[in-house]
């Protein structure tokens, strides 16, 4: 018995280290910076889909984001005008509004932190068209890359 130990231990021992590239390494590094990138921003509706925080009392209830407290950290308010302090990134989700016209943000991607008016709402291909404050086109956009949008903003924007 011992002799067939040391043998699977040699085993492991023969077997060559799985080698990593340079570009590997930088593909593991990007994958991460983009999973752990916040998107939290101020005046964003946002859906509670932790079933525990708060034991669950906000669990499917919209929030809106009031301050960001550290990246991937927030307070938000209620419906009711409570505050809820300490809501992680990974409990929450971006709400897309129903209504065309609607003011949204963006979260993700190289328009971040820019808003613009929904124009349309397309479920099937997981994407919705934005007309960008400034913009003379209106853009697409994959769904989890906008959020429905509370703060201040005028009609020159757009």
């Amino acid at each position: 018995r011992d002799r067939d130990r040391d043998r699977e231990k040699d085993r492991g021992r023969d077997r060559e280290p799985e080698q990593r590239t340079d570009s590997t390494r930088e593909d593991d590094s990007k994958s991460k910076r983009l999973r752990t990138q916040s998107w939290l921003r101020r005046n964003l509706r946002v859906r509670v889909v932790s079933e525990s925080f708060m034991k669950g009392a906000y669990y499917n209830k919209k929030v809106v984001i009031s301050d960001v407290l550290a990246p991937g950290e927030c307070a938000c308010v209620t419906e009711n005008g409570k505050v809820l302090d300490g809501l992680r990134q990974k409990d929450l989700e971006t709400v897309v509004p129903r209504d065309e016209g609607a003011p949204i943000m963006i979260v993700r991607g190289e328009d971040v932190g820019r808003t613009g008016k929904l124009i349309q709402r397309q479920l099937d291909k997981e994407r919705v068209v934005v007309h960008l404050s400034g913009e003379a086109s209106v853009t697409t956009f994959p769904l989890d890359d906008v959020c429905e949008y509370v703060g201040e903003s005028t009609l020159e924007d757009w």
